[in-house]
């Protein structure tokens, strides 16, 4: 036996219009019902229900759904109450008298089956843009007032949204049972808002110039001074080593006979005296131009935020 392809869990054919492959063709579509109608009723369904098939892909009709839920009800009830919901539908859409009669055989199958009833709020019926869903697929809003849907029996994710709102249940339909849910839309969360990471700004490196430039300065004349005062003090140690050598080490005698050092031993002195003065004005300079040098401003570090509802500026100076 074909399988009926628009038949399912919850199939194709309660939750959608039913696609024509071939487009309408109504006397195809009678013709091949007729025969099928014929083999039913000779009690051969085997080779009815591909006919039927084939009158519903000429041109969709209350009728074929009807002979279709007759060969399915003894051994599908699920399908057979699939179909008698889609001619249920079908037959309103055409103001057909028989969607009472597709109504009233689909509810004396429900007590075979695993049935969910969801209810949705009157309030939520008049929202825009209401959709409902099972398990991914949507539901006709026909099917919306009453709400019941028929199902294989076990876990299903039964969907209802509408712009900015949603709703999602997980049920477990049970077999020869209903089940009951009410749709309670919420609104959706906001997209969470990524964190906004500050960009810091460095100031430009000559900021506060004229200070630093001035400790560099110092710092110079006071490291040459130092150079100078050490230079110096080695010439002084060499020129006292040369009077005591040639005093034999006794200076004191040399510079109080005729043609004594003396003026050796006063440009010793002398450069002994300048020594000690650079030496003292190289750490002078030296200390200020560091102390000033380190006491420089440090420039400005400012941190700039920015996301899409805000901008801030804030750092140090």
């Amino acid at each position: 036996m074909r399988t009926v392809t628009w038949c399912g869990a919850l199939t194709v054919g309660l939750f959608a219009t039913i696609a024509h492959a071939e487009g309408p063709d109504h006397d195809k579509a009678v013709a091949t019902f007729d025969e099928a109608r014929a083999l039913i009723d000779a009690g051969n369904c085997e080779v009815a229900l591909p006919k039927l098939e084939d009158s519903m892909r000429y041109e969709a009709s209350v009728g074929a759904l009807l002979s279709l839920a007759d060969c399915w009800q003894s051994r599908d009830p699920l399908r057979a109450w699939t179909d008698l919901r889609e001619a249920e539908r079908l037959a309103y859409l055409k103001h057909d008298e028989r969607s009472k009669i597709a109504h009233d055989r689909a509810a004396a199958l429900e007590a075979q089956l695993a049935i969910v009833r969801v209810t949705v709020p009157p309030a939520i019926l008049t929202e825009p843009g209401l959709e409902l869903r099972v398990d991914g697929v949507t539901v006709d809003r026909y099917f919306y007032l009453e709400g019941v849907l028929a199902m294989k029996a076990g876990p299903h994710l039964i969907e209802a949204s509408v712009p900015h709102k949603k709703w999602a249940q997980q049920v477990v339909a049970q077999p020869s049972a209903t089940t009951a849910v009410i749709v309670r839309l919420e609104n959706e969360a906001p997209p969470p808002v990524a964190p906004v990471t500050p960009h810091v700004v460095d100031a430009p490196r000559d900021f506060g110039g004229p200070q630093k430039t001035a400790a560099i300065v110092l710092g110079g004349l006071g490291l040459a001074s130092l150079v100078a005062g050490g230079t110096m003090g080695v010439i002084a140690l060499m020129k006292k080593s040369d009077i005591n050598s040639a005093c034999g080490g006794a200076a004191t005698t040399c510079r109080s006979a005729p043609g004594s050092l003396d003026s050796q031993v006063a440009e010793q002195q002398t450069f002994t005296h300048l020594s000690t003065v650079a030496f003292v004005t190289g750490g002078v300079l030296a200390a200020t131009g560091f102390v000033l040098y380190l006491t420089a401003p440090k420039g400005p570090r400012v941190a700039v935020t920015a996301s899409a509802t805000s901008f801030s500026l804030s750092g140090r100076w």
